[in-house]
């Protein structure tokens, strides 16, 4: 009886995990379309150990009101890209309640260390997708992989 009793207190604590992840999930939409993305590089320090930042900007427009927090979600490679183009999602906090249905601007800029083989970033919407490419740093000292990349 107690370890039935266990085993049901466990699949009810994992569905509830499961269903709040969702939920925080569905928060989030790609926006409807960029306008314009734009890329800047600061150069980075070796011998502090500090990393070039790439700065990306992007525009765009959503279908209503309401839409909030625009982000850009960069794809992990396992491999890089051989075109050397780092590939990001914009995304942005859906809208609550009531909304006007009008095209709204929204922007998103994002500062992260920039791997030394990123040659431009290709930012997705849910209509289209827009490239540029960076400038080159003099000191990339970013690391090479994905898991060096996230531990960083």
């Amino acid at each position: 009886m107690k370890k039935r009793l266990g085993l049901i207190l466990l699949a009810l604590s994992i569905g509830t995990a499961a269903a709040s992840t969702a939920f925080a999930a569905s928060k989030y939409a790609t926006v409807m379309q960029i306008d314009s993305v734009h890329c800047s590089v600061e150069e980075g320090n070796p011998e502090k150990s500090k990393p070039a930042k790439l700065e990306i900007t992007a525009a765009g427009k959503v279908n209503s009101t309401g839409w909030s927090e625009g982000q850009l979600s960069p794809y992990i490679y396992i491999t890089p890209p051989a075109d050397g183009i780092w590939d990001l999602t914009f995304m942005a906090r859906k809208p609550k309640g009531v909304v006007i249905w009008v095209t709204t601007p929204i922007a998103a800029r994002e500062k992260i260390d920039m791997p030394n083989w990123v040659k431009g970033v290709r930012v997705h919407s849910s209509t289209n997708s827009k490239q540029t490419t960076c400038p080159s740093p003099q000191n990339v000292t970013s690391p090479n992989n994905v898991e060096e990349w996230r531990h960083k």
